[in-house]
Parts: structure tokens; sequence; C-alpha cells
């Protein structure tokens, strides 16, 4: 091991224990000499303490925020979790951020860098962990294989030692005394932030910056009271903390804009840095206040900013159920609409008319789902609808409802409308849509042939979004019109679906993906999710009931076949049932 591979910077083992580790190169009584922290530093360690903190009662969620607070605090590239497992005298992984999901120390823990950290009771330091020695080889090589090459490590002591808390850094970054303060009082669940300060001059500035956040937060009121809306309360505090600002959120249809500390309007952002204050309610994010200027707030700021964002949040979930309110309205049209056969009668054309929307005007309808929701993400349906609205003239209708299994949408005939929507809601998660589109009124139409295409939308290697206009000759089996096509693809692949069920190889399955793969093997390996040997088999048993050969001539007759069965499948028609 180098010279600087472990530097311990925490508290020193007893002498007896350091020979035994073999890394004793420089002790240090004083965790905290010589890594003076910056402002910034303290505050991104206190946030990341109260993110902490909020979880204590989760215990899940803890470990999750521990680690993932530690990484951002050291600018960090990776970081785990382990905690003590008794039963097998080592350590357990219990979470892991920045590397491969099947990341396990596990027991070799026991004998490695984690474990003299945890004899020691110190945060240690490896800045050439490529070149250690001592770590053992099995461990060493995953962390490698991540590109872990420097790393820094505490334990977690609450008595007794509980677990491991590591963070390392790929690349050249090497880690610092002032990095090891800062992983060890997040370890210490903010233990050192109790010592700051004298308890008479903590009341008293806690006093004067109430007295200020009430003085901010009544003027905020009295001006959403007045009607002033959310530009109102951006002049507030703008005026309030001396620096531009803007209120950022997706709930109303207010648009945002930045406002200068004298309550002008700005044109553009004035600076390219800003401070960013998230508006949560419930776990949801509804936007952020955003502050001129890379420049940290100072406290009063900071109390400014907090009552600031209490208004805002509250004001937008106000004006969030008054809207829904509405939307619930609209919700409940379309579903009716949906439902009926056209023409519709003529009190549902009139509450149409009333909410806006022409029965004349030809129907097209979205169905779209959601199949890989990120942590955090908002509804579908009001992200649907606020998605929807930001793209439509100002005081159009949006008519959306939510059927459990996917959200409904009405929507203009635009095709780029649909793709903007879209791509707006792949933002909080992985999303599939289908598009419908049928004569005037007739929405019960629009909405089979939308579910058709959503249906479609989850055969391997196609679009997420899929539009009935697209389906070329095909449309007329979404349509109805399905026995024609259901007995072509019976005698086209008949024989392929007689040796599926009796050999129990989705031998269908991988027809369509070598068709939609254009005859090219590892891509259509790569559709099915197998190896490319055992495409191979598959092939080779279908050419045993199908030929193959023949071919560009052969493979686009086939795909026709195969794209008939899918949509077949996807109306509700299957020619092997």
């Amino acid at each position: 091991m180098s010279e600087d591979d472990a530097q311990p910077t925490g508290r020193a083992a007893p002498a007896a224990l350091v020979p035994e580790l073999g890394v004793a190169d420089e002790l240090v009584d004083d965790i905290a000499a010589g890594a003076e922290l910056s402002v910034g530093e303290q505050v991104a360690l206190l946030a990341a303490l109260r993110r902490v903190q909020a979880e204590e009662l989760d215990p899940v969620g803890s470990r999750r925020v521990l680690v993932e607070a530690a990484v951002d605090v050291l600018d960090a590239d990776i970081g785990w979790l382990s905690l003590v497992d008794h039963d097998r005298d080592g350590f357990v992984v219990v979470h892991h951020v920045g590397i491969d999901a099947n990341f396990d120390i596990g027991r070799q823990s026991v004998s490695g860098f984690g474990a003299q950290a945890a004899r020691r009771q110190a945060t240690l330091i490896v800045n050439d962990f490529d070149r250690s020695t001592r770590t053992p080889a099995a461990s060493k090589v995953q962390l490698i294989a991540a590109g872990v090459r420097a790393l820094i490590c505490t334990p977690l002591i609450a008595g007794e030692l509980v677990g491991l808390l590591c963070i390392g850094r790929r690349g050249d970054a090497r880690f610092e005394r002032r990095d090891s303060v800062l992983l060890g009082t997040l370890a210490a669940q903010g233990a050192m932030t109790v010592r700051n300060g004298a308890m008479f001059a903590e009341v008293e500035r806690r006093t004067k910056h109430l007295q200020a956040a009430l003085s901010i937060d009544a003027r905020v009121h009295a001006g959403l009271i007045a009607g002033d809306g959310l530009a109102g309360v951006a002049r507030v505090l703008a005026s309030a903390l001396g620096r531009g600002v803007s209120i950022q959120q997706n709930v109303v249809a207010e648009e945002p804009g930045w406002y200068a500390p004298d309550g002008a309007r700005l044109t553009r952002p004035p600076a390219a840095e800003h401070v960013q204050r998230e508006l949560v309610a419930a776990g949801e994010e509804l936007g952020a206040i955003q502050v001129d200027g890379a420049d940290s707030l100072s406290d009063l700021q900071e109390q400014a900013v907090d009552a600031a964002s209490t208004a805002v949040v509250s004001e937008l979930l106000a004006r969030r159920r008054a809207e829904e309110a509405e939307w619930q309205l609209h919700g409940e049209l379309l579903a009716e609409l949906v439902s009926t056969p056209a023409p519709a009668p003529r009190a549902l054309a009139i509450r149409a008319a009333r909410q806006g929307l022409d029965l004349a005007e030809p129907a097209t309808v979205m169905a779209v789902v959601r199949h890989r929701p990120l942590r955090g993400s908002t509804s579908l349906l009001l992200e649907a609808r606020s998605a929807v609205r930001s793209r439509l003239p100002a005081g159009s209708a949006v008519l959306a409802f939510d059927r459990g299994d996917s959200v409904v949408l009405a929507l203009p005939a635009e095709a780029s409308i649909h793709a903007s929507v879209v791509e707006a809601l792949r933002t909080s998660g992985l999303v599939r849509a289908g598009v419908g589109r049928a004569a005037a009124g007739d929405h019960q139409r629009a909405l089979r042939q939308a579910d058709a295409c959503l249906a479609l939308a989850a055969d391997p290697g196609r679009e997420d979004l899929v539009d009935v206009a697209d389906l070329g000759l095909f449309r007329t089996i979404v349509d109805g019109d399905s026995q024609d096509a259901a007995a072509t693809v019976r005698r086209a692949l008949g024989a392929v679906h007689l040796a599926d069920r009796v050999a129990r190889i989705p031998l269908l399955d991988t027809l369509a993906a070598y068709c939609r793969a254009e005859g090219r093997v590892e891509h259509a390996a790569r559709l099915c999710h197998i190896h490319e040997s055992t495409m191979r088999y598959r092939l080779d048993q279908l050419t045993e009931v199908l030929d193959l050969k023949g071919g560009p001539g052969r493979l686009l007759e086939l795909r026709v076949s195969v794209e008939a069965l899918a949509v077949l499948r996807a109306a509700g028609s299957d020619p092997f049932d």
C-alpha cells in the first residue's frame, strides 16, 4: 500500500491495534484539523442532515437518504451503506448509489478497508485505491470495476458499531480532510451542529428572523387576497431578498417570470446561475422558487424564502383544487362521450359545446399508460392535463379522465402535439401511448383505436407512441374489419402457432422479433432479451415449420403477417383463439 493509501482522519484506535492493521502512516486527534468548511459546504451539510432526520421513522428511507446525501455533499460518484450482520459475521450492503445493481461487498468487508475504519472507530481515506494491496481481491475487483480510484469510509456508531458508510470517486479526484469532516458529521446524524452558537444568541437570532418572516408572510398573503397571484409573491420576495426572483410551477396556468427587487418584470433570467428552493407538498414537487445568483442565502433570506414557499404551496394547492373540480366535469364529459355511439344525443352535444368541445370536428383520442414511474413522480392524470393545457390556446378545455390502468385524453388532430405531450410525460418515467382518429364526434371509435394502438406500443421494437394513422392498411382491422386478415394470418402462421404450443417455445414471438429486426439475428436477440445463441436455436426450430428463405421478398411477406397478427391481438381479435 502506498504512503497515502490509508489516512486515518478521526479518533485513533488503541496503539496495540495499529500494528495489526498495518496502515498507520499518520494519526490525527482532531477530526477538523486543517479542514475548515466553506459556507456553501455548511449549507449543503445542514440540508443533508435535515433530509436524513426527516426519514428517521422510515428505516429503508433513512438508509437511502443517508447514502444519497453523502454522495451529494462530497460531490462523489458512488456510495454505499453496509450494516453489521451478526449472523454472517460481516457487513451487508443495504443501499448503494452509482454502482451496478448486483454490487455486494458482503462478508468480504470483515477483513477489508471498511473493517479498518470500524476497528479504529475513525474515518479513513484511500486516494490510490487501485494500488491498494490490503483490500481483499473479490471486493476490490468490484470496486475497481465500478471505476473507484479514491475511497473514504467512516463507521456508524450508536453505543456500538452499527455499520459503515463508504463514498468513492472515479478518475483523479482525491478526498481531503474536509471530506472526512462532512462524512463524519453525516454519520453522526448532525451531532456536531448541537455545539454551534450560544442558546441566547440562537433564540435572539431566531426571534428576529421569525419577526421578519411573519412580516413577509403577511405581505404575501395580502397580495394573494388582493389577486396579485404568484407574480405578486415573487415581487414581495424579490424586494425582501434584494435579488431577482422567479416562481416556476406546472400546477396552474399562470406564466412564470423573473422579477427584480424594484418589482419590474425582467425579460430574461438575470444570471446564468441561481439558488433554487423546491416547492413540495406531501412528497409531491409542485415547482420551485428561484433566486438570482449563485451566492447562498443568509439565514434571514432562508426564512423569507420559507415563508413565501409555504404561502405559494397553499395557493397552488387551492387553485389546483378549483381547477380539478372543473377538470372533473371535463373528464366526466369525455368518459360519457367515449361510451356513447355517434352521433351524440342533443343533451350531450350541448354539454360539450358549453365546455368548449365542438363535436362537428373529427374526434382524436389518446390513451396513455406509465409503465416505469420515477420515484417522486406525480399522478399521470395530473401531469397529462398539465402537458396538454400548456400546448393548447389559453382558455381551451382539457378533457381527460383516469381509467385506473391508463389515462384517456381528447386532443387536437396535430401529430406534433401528441408527440410533444408524450415527451413531456417521459420526464417522470417511461410511457406508452396510442392515438385514435375517427369521424366528427365519434369518440367511442377513436378510443377503441387508441386502445389498440396502446397495446401495439407494448410490442418489443416499436415506438412508445403509435398513431392509428400510421397503420396504413392495418387500420381497417382496428376499425372492426378483421375477418379476412384473420384468415390470412391463420394460413400464414398457423403452423408456427401450433408448434409454439406443442414445443412450448415462443416461436411466434421469435418470428416477430426476427421480422422487426429485418433478419438480423443479433438485433432480434436483443428484442427478445435472450442470448444470440438462444435466438439461433429458436430460428432452427422455426425453420422446421416455416420457410424463412427467399430473401427480402419472403421477409416482407412474413413481416406483413406478423404485423397483422399484432394488430389483430391489439384489437382484441386473436385469430388463434
